[in-house]
């Protein structure tokens, strides 16, 4: 289970504002220690280079308060190497204002079911995924690494306008990562 209490910046529209709180393939040693530390700046191309190996959004937004309302989503990316990969995912509308108070964005993540939630309401499920390179349930079966950030223009949310306000934050209250039994 990984879950994140945040506050989203509040954004106008074509704002190009892109919260983001995801997880990729993580370059860890996981020697004959068993050592998780990270090794090697990560990403790992495990099954390939990306989104062959894997990408979690365990919450991402675009354009908040502008163009984006209230929508946030979670999405799994996989398949093969880009431009061969695809996606799935859904989008949720987060009661009240996404960007005025903090939010729960969760993920239960389980050997063969990936769970979304906002404010402890379930609001995506997957349990099918490839990878050209390996069986099911890869590329879901290696460690992750956590990755938070508010990234600004791009093709997704579109190039900043004279009316993006700058600098920008994204307020985390934690981060908690824990494996449940059961």
């Amino acid at each position: 289970m990984r879950s994140m209490v945040a506050g989203l910046p509040p954004a106008v529209a074509k704002s190009a504002v892109w919260p983001l709180l995801t997880v990729l393939l993580c370059g860890c040693g996981g020697g004959s220690s068993g050592d998780t530390t990270p090794s090697a700046p990560p990403p790992d191309d495990t099954y390939g280079t990306w989104a062959a190996s894997g990408e979690i959004d365990i919450m991402e937004a675009r354009n908040l308060g502008g163009a984006g309302g209230n929508t946030v989503s979670g999405t799994l990316h996989y398949g093969g190497e880009w431009p061969d990969n695809v996606f799935s995912g859904n989008e949720y509308v987060v009661p009240g204002s996404a960007t005025d108070e903090f939010h729960l964005y969760a993920l239960e993540w389980g050997p063969n079911e990936i769970r979304w939630y906002v404010d402890d309401v379930l609001y995506a499920m997957q349990n099918f995924w490839r990878t050209a390179s390996a069986d099911y349930p890869a590329p879901f079966d290696q460690p992750f690494y956590i990755l938070l950030n508010v990234a600004v223009g791009g093709t997704y949310p579109g190039a900043p306008s004279p009316s993006t306000v700058f600098p920008v934050t994204m307020e985390v209250d934690f981060v908690r990562v824990f494996s449940g039994g059961g």
